[in-house]
Parts: C-alpha cells; structure tokens; sequence
C-alpha cells in the first residue's frame, strides 16, 4: 500500500508588494498586499528557470487571486478596484508592475532562516 504525503504548510501566499512609478514628474510609492496560490518547485524552476520562457505577467496571472490596499486601479466611482481578472489586466498594463509582484513573489516563497523570513510565509 502507498502512502500519501503533503506538506504541512497552507498552499497560498502573502505577498507584500512594493515600489515605484512615475507620475508625471515625480515617483509615487506603491505598496500593496496581495494573495497568491504557492507552486510546487517543478513549476518554480519552469517559471524562474535560465531557460524560462514564461513572461512575469502571465505567471502573475496565474498565481494572484486577491489583493488589499491597492490603488493603481479604480473602478468607475474612483474607489480602488476589487480584485478580479479584468481589474489586474488592467493593473499589468503599468509597465514593470509585474516585477514588482513577481519579486514579492519570489521573497514571499524562498526558505529563510531570518527573523523577517521566519515572521513571512
């Protein structure tokens, strides 16, 4: 009889996504939380791999599933925009975004043994 495994932690990710764009002439912060599903190290390696030829914004849509605290994108009242596909295709027309959520990513899912590693995912 074969026995079944998992691993004993939760499949999802936070992600603590931060930088900068420009606003006519001047940066602007942006800061946001998001939430996205974990993959496994196959797909890791396929994704991040020297070879790779998976573009940031498709794995970006394939891993996000919600967000908080966003204001790069809102909906027609000017409020910031719930998370939903159509609301992060617009968010992945900013140049770069994609680099910024693909580095929180990366940050958020790597081993640690930090104090700020240990306190993450």
């Amino acid at each position: 009889m074969t026995k079944k495994f998992k691993l004993a932690i939760g499949d999802t990710l936070t992600l603590k996504v931060k930088g900068f764009v420009t606003d006519g002439p001047k940066p602007v912060a942006v800061e946001f939380k998001a939430t996205a599903k974990r993959v496994d190290s196959e797909r890791y390696r396929d994704t991040f791999g020297k070879d790779s030829q998976v573009l940031g914004a498709d794995f970006v849509r394939e891993v996000l599933t919600g967000w908080e605290g966003q204001k790069l994108v809102m909906d027609e009242d000017g409020q910031p925009a719930d998370f939903c596909p159509e609301a992060l295709d617009t968010m992945l027309q900013l140049v770069g975004i994609e680099s910024y959520i693909v580095r929180a990513y990366v940050e958020a899912i790597s081993i640690s043994d930090t104090q700020k590693g240990r306190a993450g995912n």
